[in-house]
């Protein structure tokens, strides 16, 4: 668990999110407090500036 910034597709500016990873999959939330994720990623990054696609976008991140 903990804060990364995610690169957001369209506009590219970084956004800070919070990570929780559970059973090989990453999840990220607005802010700790919510109970809801905003996406999954099925096979989680492991290397700063990595990218992933989920749900046919493509998605950056590094640490905060």
């Amino acid at each position: 668990m903990g804060w990364l910034k995610k690169q957001r597709s369209i506009v590219k500016n970084w956004q800070q999110r919070y990570f929780v990873l559970r059973a090989q999959q990453l999840y990220y939330y607005k802010d700790e407090e919510d109970t809801k994720p905003q996406d999954m990623v099925n096979s989680y990054p492991r290397t700063s500036g990595a990218n992933w696609i989920s749900q046919g976008i493509q998605h950056n991140w590094s640490p905060t």
